[in-house]
């Protein structure tokens, strides 16, 4: 994987992420995605654009 990846991405950011517990990875990783899976806020009011 190393030779395909590009080595400026590789480096920091890889090497970072395997270096931490798989807890700690597993929970960023959870909490991106309930971030990213969370419903738009309804706008409070009403629409007055009618």
């Amino acid at each position: 994987m190393t030779q395909r990846a590009y080595p400026w991405l590789w480096e920091p950011i890889a090497t970072y992420g395997l270096q931490l517990p798989a807890s700690v990875t597993g929970f960023i990783i959870g909490a991106f995605l309930l971030w990213l899976g969370q419903k738009p806020l309804e706008p409070i009011g009403y629409l007055a654009e009618r």
